[in-house]
């Protein structure tokens, strides 16, 4: 998510609740400060306009929800579903938002009624990546990608949640091969996501929207709603073109 990102999300029941829970709190274990949007439905339909592939549900009936129900179209005051239901956007009591292979974006839900079982959360499973870095080790790298963080969208008020774009300023195509977010350990950052262990080039392209295999020079992408509680060191272990590797990154403080 930018999709994007220090934490994750719940697991189906037993393992469903767990993942999102999980995925909720930051890619990097840090818990974020709660911030309280006016509304679910505005948060909602604020995850609608960073992307046009999310996939967007929200729980039914409104005032208990024991099922999920996919939303066509969706503007400042309504909410319309694929059943032809239309309801108040202020009314929206429960929503998940996926992006289209399945992965959660974010989940919103009272009485934490299950997810439908195509949704997945990330692996955690398998020996931890172990990495620690220093501010000093981004400083190359930010003559080719330049990493800035903004405020996010769904979250505009949280200093937890923020936009990460990565820009592309230097004159050959680069890639993402994996990332991660790092907190402040002593006199650097180690590395601390909700897997233990990089995020990788596929969740990247998914996370920040990129569409094909590189980044081209001047191109930007973004994860609008990424979070961990600062200080976070994001970094992205990138090659460019030609098979030169280099190490991007920035710290949000």
């Amino acid at each position: 998510m930018s999709n994007g990102k220090v934490v994750a999300f719940f697991v189906i029941v037993g393992l469903a609740l767990i993942g999102i829970l999980v995925a909720v709190v930051l890619r990097s274990r840090v818990p974020p400060t709660q911030s309280k949007p006016a509304t679910l439905g505005q948060r909602l339909l604020a995850h609608s306009r960073d992307r046009n592939d999310y996939r967007l549900f929200v729980g039914v009936p409104l005032a208990n929800p024991t099922a999920w129900a996919e939303v066509t179209q969706i503007d400042d005051s309504s909410v319309s579903l694929r059943d032809s239901q239309e309801l108040e956007l202020s009314e929206v009591t429960a929503y998940f938002v996926a992006y289209p292979s399945g992965a959660l974006v974010d989940y919103r839900c009272p009485n934490e009624l299950p997810v439908p079982g195509w949704v997945r959360f990330l692996d955690n499973t398998g020996p931890p990546d172990r990495d620690r870095l220093t501010a000093a080790d981004l400083k190359e790298g930010a003559s080719l990608v330049r990493v800035e963080f903004g405020k996010s969208t769904s979250e505009p008020d949280s200093r937890h949640h923020y936009s990460t774009t990565l820009t592309n300023v230097s004159g050959k195509r680069v890639r993402v091969l994996k990332f991660a977010g790092y907190t402040n350990a002593g006199n650097g950052f180690s590395l601390n996501t909700v897997t233990s262990r990089f995020f990788t080039a596929k969740d990247f392209k998914e996370w920040y929207g990129q569409k094909g295999e590189w980044i081209e020079p001047g191109q930007s992408v973004c994860d609008p709603n990424n979070y961990g509680g600062p200080p976070v060191l994001w970094a992205y272990y990138c090659e460019a073109e030609g098979g030169n590797g280099f190490l991007a990154g920035g710290i949000i403080e």
